[in-house]
């Protein structure tokens, strides 16, 4: 995995799902939490697996007064320093799932909030049960493939990847801008760019209509044409918004590929049964009739 993630986090979103919740989780994910919390005690020492800038444990201190937190993440985190500062939290950044720094049977729950199904799980799941005690509790909360978080985000994905084809919509894009610089805006040569790109666009609006507006394209597009900027300023917004696009590529690429069909769930229930991990719970969180996430939740054996 690139620095993705480390920069992801260090913008200062406290979720993964970036500016679409601004600060911690609420609704049905964030009682599903405090719920589950609540019914462990609150003096145990809880592990938070693929943590984050810590939204999980933000909700846990509210209700584990005399406890220690730990949160562990394979990127580089950017703590806010009201967590930071508080006694009962310890985060510690690059540190995989798969290799915990931890002695055996130190902790009485382990957690993961959309986390550890990013990890290697024939992995990750031994040495999770590795680290808890026996009788200890642990919940999952993973992305499901048909969640209504996972399904649209994999519609963006493709209209990302045909944004950024080698003759797609970007391509068009740059050689219209190209062209208009050299010769004006008015040119033969710009025009024919632009009649390209148009029908480049509309053909994806077609096909993914959802997925292209969750790019952000054509607010992008408007913005950088209709002001009289001129080429060379045109071509660095759209170096960047590449760039951008690329980041977004990457973490909807690692969510698609963490998200559990019903044959992952079947390699999950078995490797956790391997590894002396009880599963109590197998249930799909829906809110609104949509799905939200599979919760996973049981003890050690």
């Amino acid at each position: 995995m690139s620095d993705y993630w480390s920069q992801y986090w260090k913008q200062g979103h406290l979720t993964s799902f970036g500016e679409e919740i601004k600060g911690n989780y609420q609704g049905l994910l964030a009682d599903t939490w405090k719920t589950y919390f609540k019914s462990t005690g609150d003096t145990a020492s809880i592990l938070d697996i693929g943590t984050g800038n810590g939204a999980l444990l933000a909700l846990a201190r509210d209700v584990y007064k005399n406890s220690c937190l730990v949160g562990i993440d394979s990127a580089t985190l950017s703590i806010t320093q009201e967590l930071a500062v508080d006694s009962k939290i310890t985060f510690y950044s690059n540190i995989k799932a798969e290799s915990l720094p931890f002695d055996d049977a130190k902790f009485d729950v382990g957690v993961s909030q959309f986390g550890i199904e990013y990890s290697n799980l024939f992995l990750a799941i031994p040495e999770l049960s590795r680290v808890l005690k026996s009788g200890a509790k642990f919940q999952f909360v993973l992305h499901d493939n048909q969640s209504s978080i996972v399904k649209p985000n994999n519609l963006i994905l493709e209209a990302a990847h045909e944004l950024n084809a080698q003759e797609g919509v970007l391509t068009r894009m740059e050689r219209m801008i190209q062209e208009i610089g050299l010769h004006g805006d008015s040119s033969t040569g710009a025009e024919i760019e632009r009649v390209k790109l148009n029908q480049s666009l509309e053909g994806l609006v077609a096909r993914n209509r959802q997925g292209i507006w969750g790019t952000n394209f054509p607010a992008f597009l408007k913005y950088v044409m209709s002001k009289n900027w001129g080429a060379e300023r045109r071509l660095e917004m759209l170096s960047l918004f590449k760039k951008e696009l690329l980041g977004q590529v990457e973490r909807l690429t690692d969510l698609i590929d963490a998200s559990l069909t019903e044959s992952k769930y079947q390699q999950l229930t078995d490797l956790c049964a391997d590894s002396s991990l009880e599963i109590s719970e197998f249930a799909l969180l829906n809110e609104n009739d949509n799905i939200i996430a599979r919760k996973v939740n049981g003890f050690k054996r």
